[in-house]
């Protein structure tokens, strides 16, 4: 009898155990945690080699996958004096880089022999989802985001009024592009010759696209720079998604003058990049005062509504115009290349693998002879100096990584445009703004 009243009182006791560990939620999207050298889970650090911490504990991740991508964006200090204590103060014009549905990737399981190209997230609803824009960063990563070879504009336009010569004018050039040591010691046998990567390339699963991905980039890429593509020919993710109505090539409008000719204003020669001016001594740009010019505006395939006005200051007596001549049929453009809030840092993995993606095309033995201009583009929203400012320090950044991943300085002209050619006015909606802000590459003429 005892023992019968023991065993009930136990059953008693175990029960609501019993019945609560049946009631526990499982969450369907856990993960098994990965080991310390698993890239996909590896801690963010700080991308500063000198500061980086190997103990550093891994960013939580917002377990909701319908969360925006700016819920798990990286918190980055973007003041200007943190990136570069001698910079010009920068203001940032933009908010922080929101990642449109269309740019989410959809990643086939890791099992999978599967090579998709990078779609939106409603073409294929049944596979699992997984956007590389918000998944911890490696370390290697996390330098790879950094401006390292970042320069002070002050110490360029000093050194730019100081040419004498070519030497003198490829010599900052080299300098600016971040050119190996012994191409800007050695000026003459390394001009327009391609060197060695400095910088590695990221694991594609890393940066959340298939090598297949890559190769399909790469091989456009070749064609499109070599004038032997259509803009229909070009993968996904080289154009947004736009509705039925509106033809991709609207995001495409690039302003020509004289037939195929690509200008930019400023308002007065001190504000011209030194970088510009020393290419200008090398004959690779036109360096003008405005007032000298007769430039001709071609008619646009696709008028915009909007048109930004130009301040009266880079059309005045002391402007000047920085001009070169491009081929139109090799235009590429890239809003999916994206910087955190008013600096030169890249946002994420994968815009550092798109610009990878550029470098491998333009050391291409079909255009190791050619040469390109990579231009900044800004939205309309902030001020018109600012932005011009900004947009060619990010050229000039992205023609350093292309330098980086081996393209000689030589064969690079970094341009910014700011928000000269905008599409879309200043209170538009954040995702329409996000589409002027592009990098756009030329083969020159």
């Amino acid at each position: 009898m005892k023992t019968s009243r023991l065993l009930s009182a136990v059953a008693v006791l175990t029960l609501p155990s019993l019945i609560f560990a049946q009631v526990v939620p499982v969450n369907p999207n856990a993960e098994p945690a990965g080991g310390p050298d698993d890239p996909d889970t590896a801690p963010v650090v700080d991308s500063d080699p000198e500061k980086a911490n190997p103990d550093a504990e891994p960013v939580k991740q917002s377990t909701n996958p319908t969360a925006p991508a700016s819920d798990t964006t990286p918190v980055v200090d973007s003041t200007p004096e943190r990136a570069n204590p001698d910079a010009e103060p920068v203001e940032a014009n933009e908010p922080n880089p929101v990642v449109p549905p269309s740019r989410v990737t959809v990643m086939p399981p890791a099992e999978s022999d599967a090579n998709e190209p990078r779609v939106a997230r409603t073409a294929r609803a049944e596979e699992p989802e997984e956007d590389p824009r918000r998944r911890p960063v490696s370390r290697e990563a996390g330098v790879a985001l950094e401006d390292r070879d970042r320069r002070d504009r002050n110490v360029d336009r000093a050194s730019a009024e100081r040419i004498e010569d070519e030497d003198d004018a490829a010599n900052l050039v080299h300098s600016i592009l971040g050119a190996p040591a012994d191409a800007v010691a050695d000026r003459m046998p390394a001009r327009g010759v391609d060197h060695p990567p400095r910088y590695r390339r990221l694991p594609a699963r890393q940066v959340g696209r298939s090598p297949a991905a890559r190769e399909r980039s790469v091989d456009y890429l070749v064609r499109r720079l070599s004038g032997d593509a259509t803009l229909e020919e070009a993968p996904p993710g080289f154009f947004p998604e736009t509705p039925e109505d509106r033809d991709p090539r609207s995001f495409l409008q690039p302003r020509y003058y004289d037939g195929n000719r690509r200008v930019v204003l400023y308002p007065s020669r001190r504000d011209v990049p030194p970088i510009h001016l020393a290419l200008g001594d090398l004959n690779r740009v036109q360096v003008t005062p405005y007032a000298q010019t007769n430039y001709q505006a071609e008619p646009l395939d696709f008028p915009s509504a909007y048109e930004p006005v130009i301040p009266e200051a880079y059309r005045s007596v002391d402007a000047y115009a920085v001009s070169y001549r491009v081929d139109p049929d090799s235009a590429v453009s890239r809003d999916d290349i994206l910087f955190q809030q008013g600096s030169t840092a890249f946002f994420d993995a994968y815009s550092v693998d798109i610009v990878a993606d550029l470098a491998e095309a333009m050391t291409h033995s079909a255009l190791q002879n050619e040469s390109f201009v990579v231009e900044g583009h800004a939205s309309a929203e902030g001020d018109y100096a600012i932005n011009l400012h900004l947009s060619q320090e990010r050229a000039e950044r992205v023609a350093r990584d292309l330098v980086g991943y081996g393209v000689s300085p030589d064969r690079l002209i970094p341009i910014g445009y700011g928000e000269t050619e905008a599409k879309h006015p200043p209170n538009a909606p954040e995702d329409q703004r996000a589409l002027d802000r592009r990098v756009m590459v030329f083969r020159m003429e």
